[in-house]
């Protein structure tokens, strides 16, 4: 964006975008003015995609031409009145975006900038070139109806068209589908989760059409899919159709409660991942409106002058700091070398990841809370004082003997079928002779000892069924309850033995020599990998994450309540 010339901001001050009034084919015309946040200016924000910056559009902003992305110009003709001036707030003219200083402030700001408007408008995009404005007014009254009957109890409002024909059904569901995040790119991006979250009241602006945001927040608070499907409205449409009308609801529903994870901020790290970013320090600073402020006071800096990776191991070492023990580095933090941050520590959360590289979020913090490999172990402090690197305390178990991994999409069942049946080949040649046992203890590993539902949250403790269920499936190759549990547990994960028989899962890039270490303030096990040549002061590894070992996520390492092998103390990097 071209910019006009910008006077610095002082302490609690914004720029605010007038729209100026004119004719729907006039040139946009907008003056900047400057606000104070402590007096309470009247304002609305925007919540949109940027769009191209190789493709600007001229605008007049204080009497000068200057360059915006055409998804903002388009946007600018939306919200422009005929006779009134409209007072906004849009990221991109308002923030000197090439003072990285300013841009600083301002992020810190932006928790203060949408809860104090006086409403958020989400902005959607116009109609796709397939999509009618009779086609979308059929999605606009489907929502005005659904708020009929989200405060009243009853459908007798008038029925939308599309309810009446096939053809006006299939219209419906096209333009539906064009702004849920199958084809809206507002849906993908990381910035709008708390520009949508943190106003008391939203609108959503679609081409020419504008939906209360307030039906979508309470249908995803009422409806489950099977109280959805019930209703008279969608009776007519297939199972398949139901759920494509109701997975917007779904979308929503993570959004709104995304306020109830601001005292947990590992979680809202990492329910987010994968989102995009343009600038990917904004992995981190897009969500701090999203904390209770001083959750993560180094990462609340928003410093743009600093590198992504220092970016990712700041927020990291602020969320040790904050839970007090090694939950954030058993977040499933690091990526294979090919797709990782560049220059970034192996131990710290990498938010930049592509989402194929990395498992759901709530399966590791599900194991981690479930699992207590460090029990009676004396807790110690983590030393985070050290640029790129933590010193811990901890002890070394094992060395691993034999890994294994194959990558397969998550679905293709005769791919695992496959590749656990060598693992438990590898299992038998590489264990003890108490056949029976190992055979218990594959199924437990395959399992992490836990019985998953097809959403993946823990649902019950292993029985002997369960177990017979994991051979059952390898001998047949017919998936059973057990293969979302399956699916879960190894995902993205290599299969090894220890050289004293022990066998887990862990990182993929695992390999024969990698240790096998837990430390006192970690309740999973960890893989690392001594780093030779290194010239630090004291033993050092470098990290590769958590890992599930059969027999020693409850403490098996301990013996009296104290571990086998004196603990040591070491850095990881």
């Amino acid at each position: 964006m071209y910019l006009v010339a910008m006077n610095a901001l002082q302490q609690d001050e914004i720029r605010v975008l007038q729209i100026l009034p004119g004719e729907v084919t006039a040139p946009i015309k907008c003056e900047l003015r400057v606000a104070s946040l402590s007096t309470i200016p009247e304002y609305e924000t925007v919540s949109y995609v940027w769009g191209d910056f190789t493709d600007l559009v001229n605008i007049e902003l204080d009497g000068r031409k200057v360059g915006v992305t055409k998804n903002l110009h388009v946007l600018l003709h939306r919200l422009r009145r005929v006779s009134k001036i409209r007072t906004v707030w849009i990221d991109q003219p308002c923030i000197n975006q090439k003072d990285n200083e300013e841009r600083s402030v301002q992020v810190r700001l932006m928790r203060q900038i949408y809860s104090n408007c006086s409403c958020g408008l989400i902005w959607f995009g116009e109609l796709h070139e397939n999509v009618t404005l009779e086609d979308a007014a059929m999605v606009v009254d489907f929502f005005t109806y659904i708020g009929v009957f989200l405060r009243t109890g009853l459908e007798g409002h008038p029925k939308p068209t599309f309810a009446s024909s096939e053809l006006l059904s299939k219209r419906f569901l096209r333009s539906l589908r064009s702004i849920t995040y199958y084809e809206c790119p507002w849906w993908l991006r990381i910035w709008t989760v708390q520009e949508a979250v943190l106003p008391k009241q939203s609108t959503i602006v679609w081409g020419p059409f504008e939906i209360p945001w307030e039906i979508l927040i309470l249908g995803a608070r009422t409806f489950t899919f099977t109280t959805f499907s019930k209703l008279e409205i969608v009776s007519s449409l297939s199972p398949e159709e139901q759920w494509s009308v109701f997975n917007i609801f779904r979308q929503v529903k993570a959004l709104a409660n995304a306020n109830n994870l601001k005292h947990d901020p590992i979680s809202v790290m990492t329910r987010w991942r994968g989102r995009q970013a343009t600038d990917p320090r904004d992995q981190v600073y897009a969500l701090t409106g999203l904390n209770d402020p001083g959750l993560l006071p180094n990462s609340e800096k928003c410093d743009y002058s600093i590198e992504p990776s220092e970016v990712y191991e700041i927020v990291t070492k602020d969320l040790i700091r904050f839970y007090g023990n090694l939950l954030p580095i058993s977040m499933n933090p690091r990526l294979a070398k090919a797709h990782a941050t560049r220059g970034i520590p192996g131990w710290a959360l990498d938010l930049n990841a592509p989402r194929n590289f990395w498992t759901p979020w709530t399966i590791d913090r599900n194991l981690y809370a479930s699992s207590n490999a460090n029990r009676g172990m004396t807790p110690s402090p983590v030393n985070l004082d050290t640029k790129k690197a933590l010193g811990l305390t901890g002890t070394f178990v094992d060395v691993v003997k034999v890994a294994d991994y194959e990558e397969h999409w998550i679905k293709d069942t005769q791919a695992i079928t496959k590749i656990i049946r060598r693992w438990y080949s590898l299992a038998a040649q590489h264990g003890d002779e108490d056949q029976p046992k190992r055979r218990k203890d594959f199924a437990l590993l395959m399992l992490n000892n836990i019985v998953r539902g097809k959403d993946w949250d823990n649902t019950s403790p292993v029985t002997q069924d369960d177990i017979d269920a994991v051979f059952e499936y390898l001998d047949t190759g017919e998936p059973n309850h057990t293969i979302d549990s399956i699916m879960a547990s190894t995902m993205l994960q290599s299969f090894f033995v220890t050289e004293t028989g022990l066998m887990g899962l862990g990182h993929l890039e695992m390999q024969p020599g990698d240790e096998i270490w837990v430390f006192n303030m970690g309740k999973v096990p960890f893989s690392l990998r001594k780093r030779e040549g290194s010239q630090e002061p004291g033993m050092s590894y470098e990290f590769f994450g958590p890992c599930y070992v059969q027999g020693l996520m409850q403490g098996e390492c301990l013996e009296d309540g104290e571990a086998k092998i004196m603990e040591q103390s070491i850095w990881i990097y």
